[in-house]
């Protein structure tokens, strides 16, 4: 079978503009950007881009998720696309095929898996069934109220995420919220490991859950001030930030666990990383991930830590504001050994820093800080070999690997010094 592949983005313009016409429409589309990628091999590429769209004289910016599936699967998924709820888009049609292309395409409010975007997008359907829902939550009235709602980040099959501001009724700003309406239960995890942080006296350390809202998938807590977290180069601020973050994370891993998290399970997760290697083969220096993982295999720690995990450990899911830093999107929580969320944390900076042109010898000064400062906060709590080999591991898994699903070829160069660095921790050599 033909495996799916990324087209160009004037390609998605111009099978979009042949869809839109076929559908009677007149919106037509000048330009589009392919935003992010993601691709499950032999099934399908996920695609989410922004398409600059005019009609009678107005121009907007329609947001698209497509996918893309192999010869002769579209229009299947087409005709069951169109027997689903199909909410009507800025352009008019809510769902298209790009039958030349091989590719499904849903016009946002419309997705794939996220079933209650529209909700978001629909102004009155919001103010009438879900603002008064989350004014009673924050115990405040609704009435008299102004507010505004504002779409801050789509992710196609994956969630949309939105701030709503309200005003009182002397038109002063009282209450900001973030919702993210997600494709399955996972917006329920993340405000459930909220409050159990919360319940354990370190609201501190993330914002406050607010309202889980079943029918759409939105989950909803206040706003918290920030910015996310920078790689420390050189900038005697940013290591500042770093420790601020490692004492939350420490803060986060001191708590036990609620039983109702799931439990990470290595033997799974190296299963199935090897099968995603396998799947990309014909890659560039797959052949040496895959000697990695067999040494990671080797290497492997006695696993019996259940601590309380964020889960998806990154900068941008750690916001500093001044001298305290907060964890954000628990949607992926669970319980497992802490030295995995530091090896998040530590490879996604490892990364930043290299494509921002740091040397090499950032790899070994960054580990060895982040391990020294954690250890500081919670003494004898981690071994600097389990710590290594979880940094090492979440290079392979969340960096090297996540570059060949989102197609990121830009960073051929990135790839094989992600490995290198991963070596050098598993031998201890820092």
């Amino acid at each position: 079978m033909m495996e799916p592949q990324v087209p160009e983005a004037g390609l998605l313009r111009d099978a979009l503009n042949q869809a839109l016409a076929s559908a009677g429409t007149d919106a037509q589309c000048s330009a589009l950007t392919i935003d992010r990628v993601r691709s499950r091999p032999g099934e399908r590429v996920v695609i989410g881009a922004t398409a600059t769209c005019h009609a009678g004289g107005n121009t907007w910016q329609q947001l698209v998720g497509l996918r893309r599936l192999a010869p002769g699967r579209s229009g299947a998924r087409f005709a069951d696309a169109s027997l689903r709820a199909v909410h009507r888009s800025h352009c008019g049609p809510g769902v298209l095929h790009l039958a030349d292309l091989d590719t499904v395409a849903w016009l946002f409010p419309n997705d794939c898996k996220i079933t209650g975007a529209h909700a978001l997008a629909d102004r009155e359907l919001f103010g009438q069934s879900i603002l008064p829902q989350l004014m009673v939550a924050c115990g405040l009235a609704s009435s008299t109220r102004d507010w505004r709602l504002e779409l801050i980040r789509y992710v196609p099959e994956q969630s949309c995420t939105a701030r709503l501001s309200v005003k009182d009724p002397a038109g002063a700003e009282s209450l900001q919220l973030i919702g993210k309406c997600a494709s399955d239960e996972r917006g329920q995890r993340g405000l459930a490991a909220q409050a159990a942080i919360h319940r354990a006296g370190l609201g501190r350390i993330c914002a406050a859950p607010v309202l889980y809202l079943q029918a759409h998938r939105q989950a909803w807590q206040r706003f918290v001030p920030g910015t996310p977290l920078a790689p420390p180069l050189s900038a005697m601020t940013a290591a500042d930030q770093l420790a601020s973050a490692i004492a939350a994370l420490a803060d986060l891993h001191g708590i036990e666990a609620p039983t109702a998290l799931p439990r990470f399970d290595m033997a799974a997760e190296l299963q199935t990383l090897e099968a995603l290697l396998q799947s990309f083969s014909s890659a560039s220096h797959v052949d040496a991930a895959r000697a990695l993982l067999q040494r990671l295999r080797q290497l492997a720690p006695a696993t019996g830590e259940h601590a309380f995990l964020h889960g998806d450990l990154h900068p941008a899911n750690v916001l500093v504001d001044g001298s305290s830093a907060r964890l954000i999107d628990f949607d992926a929580a669970l319980a497992g050994p802490a030295a995995l969320d530091l090896g998040g944390m530590v490879s996604a900076l490892v990364a930043q820093s290299l494509l921002q042109g740091a040397p090499d010898a950032i790899v070994p000064a960054l580990a060895a800080g982040v391990w020294q400062q954690y250890t500081r906060c919670r003494p004898n709590a981690l071994s600097r070999s389990t710590f290594n080999w979880h940094v090492a591991f979440c290079l392979l898994r969340q960096r090297f690997a996540r570059n060949l699903t989102r197609h990121r070829v830009d960073r051929g160069d990135l790839q094989p010094r992600l490995l290198r660095h991963a070596c050098d921790l598993l031998e201890d050599q820092w």
